[in-house]
């Protein structure tokens, strides 16, 4: 996508689950340091979030970790997240 202002909207489809949507920037060593996030999502519910990226490698990805919000797993190790590119 183009740099600049961006919209996402984060919808969680889980019928019980609440989920985050981070976005992360990745560094060229592999690192990640995020961005923004929106914490908490209840099911069924969608949130926005806008950001102005600039160019480079991101990743989406939920953060919840176990025992957070109820959890009992880790939602990134589960691959909860994905990546895409800033032009």
């Amino acid at each position: 996508m183009k740099a600049g202002p961006i919209r996402f909207i984060a919808t969680n489809t889980a019928p019980q689950q609440v989920h985050e949507f981070a976005v992360l920037r990745m560094g060229s060593d592999g690192s990640l340091d995020k961005v923004d996030e929106i914490e908490g999502i209840d099911p069924e519910q969608a949130q926005t979030l806008t950001l102005d990226l600039t160019p480079g490698a991101y990743q989406l990805a939920c953060l919840i970790a176990p025992g957070e919000h109820g959890s009992t797993v880790d939602h990134y190790q589960q691959r909860m997240h994905t990546s895409f590119e800033v032009q």
